[in-house]
């Protein structure tokens, strides 16, 4: 079972990387519920924040409630730490704002 769960893991960063908002917002509810990898609300949050930047409101609303409810939960420092992490990862990893653009 460990493997299959590692190469899930794996399959959804692979996701993450490429912005695809479901593998993020996926990756911040294993972190809040600590389901397959150790429990981290702040990971949780960095997650949900990149999620919320790569979907489009009208395609994924669950995603933004999801992400209110998860900062309404979590401490002033939890959140500036999870947005510090997150602008990490979206410097490294950057939404494509063309292929963005071109849905609407």
């Amino acid at each position: 079972m460990k493997k299959k769960a590692d190469l899930g893991l794996k399959w959804l960063m692979a996701s993450a990387r490429k912005r695809y908002p479901p593998a993020e917002a996926y990756l911040g509810e294993l972190y809040w519920d600590g389901k397959i990898v150790r429990a981290d609300r702040t990971r949780a949050l960095m997650w949900y924040i990149l999620a919320r930047e790569s979907a489009r409101p009208e395609e994924n609303p669950e995603i933004f409630d999801r992400a209110l409810q998860i900062e309404a939960n979590i401490g002033e420092d939890e959140r500036i730490e999870a947005a510090a992490r997150a602008k990490v990862w979206d410097d490294r990893y950057p939404v494509d704002r063309a292929k963005s653009a071109a849905g609407d």
